[in-house]
């Protein structure tokens, strides 16, 4: 190849000699960013980092088995391996019953746990949702019934016997999710989160209302409780007082960013932190490439559906699960360093 010569080596413009503290490139139309601009871009890369840490690694947590279905899904109903992971966890705390772990094989945990999966728009957020609270509402259709619900986007034929499943809290009210939480376990399945959790207290809004807030909709105290499982509440209406033992409570929500990267402000301004957001797990999940296919590939007969797995977890009952030594020795070593980390 012939040497190049300096006439075609591409040359990057620098900054004019002649004005030095301007701040202009060459070219006059460049100008550096004010000082607010260069704070939000710092910003906005520190936060860029900090989400790439806390990214959930579906790899690091299956075994090949349940990856290969990951993977699966991902390639036939474009669902990405990190938001279905997230509703399988979910579905497995909240389905079974009687189903407990043991810290450091001694403290009995619940295993009810408040899930949230934080994306961007157009992620497909909203066929995760559809698409496990069909697969619920089937559970306990057939529990009831015997009847299967009909598969979304099929010609499948209507059940003769519809009954509505009382597993979701419709009312978001203290009185509602009290009320839910008598009769069964709950799971607040929420597409749109944010002006949920804002709306109820659970987040705190970016400005407080002038009225102080209709204390109502703050289910921020109930949340707390029942964490762990074991939630007594005394109501009280004007003829008598009723003291009621709630049963387990899960929450499951989609989230954009900009409600938890205000949270996250405050926890890295070393701010007061939230208690529900400290008994919350925010999953960062990436924008995955997807591209669709002239030609839908067919579910694969060797698969489970989402049906079929969260009917097993349905019918799981009275286990208790424990660690060997490795994992506790890990999970020991990450509570003490947490405790160092809010000691200094």
């Amino acid at each position: 190849m012939d040497k190049q010569t300096s006439a075609n080596i591409h040359v990057r413009p620098r900054i004019a000699a002649t004005n030095k503290n301007s701040g202009s490139w060459s070219q006059t139309n460049r100008t550096f960013l004010s000082a607010e601009g260069q704070t939000a871009m710092e910003y906005n890369i520190r936060m860029s980092k900090i989400k790439e840490k806390v990214q959930f690694k579906p790899e690091l947590v299956w075994s090949p088995r349940v990856r290969r279905w990951l993977d699966t899904s991902f390639q036939v109903r474009m669902l990405d391996n990190t938001g279905s992971t997230i509703y399988l966890i979910s579905c497995a705390s909240y389905l079974p019953e009687n189903i407990y772990v043991y810290r450091n094989n001694t403290v009995r945990l619940s295993n009810g746990l408040y899930m949230f999966m934080v994306t961007n728009s157009s992620f497909g957020k909203s066929d995760f949702y559809k698409l496990y609270k069909h697969a619920i509402s089937n559970c306990y259709q057939v529990k009831m019934t015997g009847e299967m619900l009909p598969r979304p986007n099929t010609n499948d034929p209507q059940v003769s016997n519809l009954v509505k499943c009382p597993y979701f809290i419709d009312d978001f009210t203290k009185l509602g999710l009290l009320n839910g939480l008598v009769n069964f376990l709950q799971l607040i399945l929420a597409d749109e989160a944010d002006p949920f959790l804002i709306r109820n207290g659970l987040i705190p809004p970016l400005t407080l209302p002038s009225n102080g807030g209709n204390d109502n909709f703050n289910i921020n105290d109930i949340a707390l409780q029942a964490y762990s499982g074991e939630c007594c509440v005394l109501k009280s209406t004007a003829t008598e007082s009723i003291h009621i033992k709630c049963k387990k409570l899960c929450i499951l929500g989609n989230c954009t960013s900009e409600s938890t990267i205000r949270l996250m402000r405050r926890k890295n301004n070393y701010e007061q932190p939230s208690p529900f957001v400290e008994r919350s797990s925010f999953f960062w999940v990436p924008m995955p490439l997807t591209l669709e296919k002239f030609k839908q590939p067919q579910w694969p007969s060797s698969e489970p559906t989402e049906d079929q797995i969260c009917m097993t977890l349905d019918i799981l009952s009275n286990i208790d699960f424990y660690f060997d030594d490795d994992s506790r020795h890990l999970i020991i070593s990450f509570g003490n360093a947490l405790m160092f980390q809010g000691q200094y």
